[in-house]
């Protein structure tokens, strides 16, 4: 999560369901689950699935298979394409997909320089991507959320106009986060400022709240299971998301893991100086004054408010730059290693702006972490760039929402 980043619990704000205790699966709730488990099949497979694969792959009848994808297909959830190319005997499968552009996903995001919309379909295509620049750090809450829901309105009724069904919204915030209650975004200036009657603006039935790092870690392990081809349950490693905050996600077999109160993994105010500069959370030598984006670029002697490529190009010939991102390398190194002796997985990716600068921060990150990491002796520890570059908690938004329509189908599709 972050401050600069913090977790999120994800916990719709406008919607609300009735606690119910476990009983046994009846013939609807065994539907929905079985509709739920075909249609992530497809999305973690798309063009390389069929409908045999499938009712191998999960253990149903090709026959009951067959009817929940022809239901999924009704519903517009799930497309058909070109037959499978086969070697052998018999007739071929023909390949399945996230039906694009029918449900949507409407991504919402705060940061202290811009606000964001995108639309993303079952495809994880971008349909609509509205940006605002802006300088929202120690801003009114409330005349920056308007701003956000007036620049959203206009997506809202572009899909509409294009007969879209937005299946819901998340925000996605800098801070910790709970409920519907930003509790503190300490570079935006909030304290629990509580957005639900802001985000009833949009009119959707289901709206919820984001920390932005764990929105990000949801968009990066989708797009490293998407590029492996591995299941969900492989995808375990700790992402960090460098802003003018630093955020984390500590990802564990394919999801974010949040802690007791989804605040966990807030690796921006890990303390790696305990005499260091004050931060804007209140302490002091957080990794976040050493290793945020405006404490490099400060460092480095060049506007805070530049493009983080203008101290890339600087380091080529400036040494303050180039002393500024050994800095922040170092800084990483140390708070990381801490974040890996705690969480016991052995890779770290690397995201936001150093995605960027990841060719000069890896090597001094990765030799910190080989000396500090105890499980280092026994096991590789690895530092990767991010798959997701672009706003990728502003797509995690998007994604979030879409998998509630993955984990429960069953409300898209009809009963008969």
């Amino acid at each position: 999560m972050t401050t600069g980043g913090g977790a999120g619990s994800g916990t719709p704000l406008l919607t609300t369901r009735p606690v119910r205790r476990q009983i046994a699966a009846g013939q609807a709730s065994l539907r929905e689950h079985n509709l739920s488990i075909v249609l992530r099949e497809v999305l973690d497979n798309p063009g390389r699935t069929t409908r045999a694969k499938i009712a191998y792959s999960v253990g149903l009848t090709r026959a009951s298979v067959s009817g929940l994808v022809e239901q999924l297909i009704r519903s517009g959830l799930v497309s058909e394409t070109e037959p499978e190319v086969v070697d052998r005997a018999g007739r071929p499968g023909v390949r399945l997909v996230p039906a694009g552009r029918t449900v949507v996903g409407l991504g919402l995001q705060v940061q202290v320089d811009a606000l964001a919309v995108r639309a993303v379909d079952l495809t994880g295509r971008v349909l609509f991507d509205t940006h605002e620049a802006g300088d929202f750090r120690g801003g009114d809450a409330e005349a920056t959320l308007a701003a956000l829901i007036h620049l959203a309105g206009g997506v809202v009724e572009a899909l509409a106009g294009k007969g879209l069904t937005i299946a819901g919204a998340c925000l996605s915030i800098p801070g910790i986060v709970e409920g519907s209650v930003v509790r503190f975004a300490p570079n935006l200036g909030w304290l629990d400022v509580d957005v639900a009657p802001a985000l009833a603006g949009l009119g959707l039935d289901v709206v919820e709240l984001g920390n932005d790092a764990d929105l990000a870690g949801l968009a990066e392990t989708r797009a490293r299971r998407l590029a492996a081809r591995s299941p969900q349950r492989d995808q375990s490693f700790f992402f960090v998301a460098g802003q003018v905050g630093i955020g984390g996600a500590a990802v564990v077999g394919g999801r974010p893991y949040g802690g007791v109160h989804g605040w966990s993994a807030e690796v921006g105010h890990v303390c790696v100086n305990a005499d260091g500069p004050e931060c804007r959370c209140g302490s002091n030598g957080c990794l976040e004054v050493y290793a945020g984006k405006h404490a490099i670029m400060a460092a480095a002697g060049l506007p805070l408010n530049d493009p983080i490529e203008t101290l890339l190009a600087a380091a080529d010939t400036d040494p303050r730059a180039v002393a500024a991102i050994d800095r922040a390398a170092h800084a990483l190194g140390i708070a990381l290693s801490a974040a890996l002796n705690l969480t016991d997985v052995d890779t770290i990716v690397l995201g936001g702006i150093y995605d960027v600068l990841f060719e000069r921060l890896q090597p001094t990150v990765l030799a910190i972490l080989r000396k500090r990491v105890l499980s280092s002796r026994w096991t590789t520890v690895k530092v990767e760039q991010a798959l997701t570059t672009d706003d990728a908690s502003l797509t995690g938004a998007s994604l979030k929402v879409l998998e509630r329509v993955v984990d429960n189908p069953a409300v898209w599709v009809p009963a008969d």
